[in-house]
């Protein structure tokens, strides 16, 4: 879905959890980070038993610093815009969205935006 759908920076200026990246020396990045949370059993019976899965996405968004918050805070938006409310095909759902400035790290002024999601698997 992200990589359909995202518009903010170049593919080249995106980094993936444990995949070669070397940060650009100033232009805007994103890191994208899937992180599978706990889940629960919701239904029971013999070959329909059915398990919710938890999880979510992190976009870090790294702009340069000391030039304010607002190229950060906007690709922020679009990344929000890339998953609120967002049902896949594959029965995946986003809830809840958030973004947030979280400063300056390493040269880097940052934001993040941080989507829920949940899907239910059958078995």
């Amino acid at each position: 879905h992200f990589n359909a759908n995202w518009t903010g920076t170049t593919s080249d200026k995106v980094a993936y959890d444990n995949l070669p990246f070397t940060p650009p020396s100033s232009a805007a990045w994103v890191r994208l980070s899937i992180q599978h949370l706990s889940g629960s059993q919701i239904g029971f019976g013999a070959g329909n038993a059915r398990f919710r899965r938890l999880g979510q996405v992190v976009i870090t968004i790294h702009t340069q610093e000391n030039l304010g918050p607002s190229q950060a805070m906007q690709l922020g938006d679009t990344a929000v815009a890339l998953f609120e409310g967002v049902k896949l095909a594959s029965g995946l759902r986003f809830t809840e969205v958030s973004l947030s400035e979280t400063g300056i790290e390493g040269g880097w002024y940052r934001a993040e935006m941080t989507a829920s999601f949940e899907f239910d698997e059958v078995r």
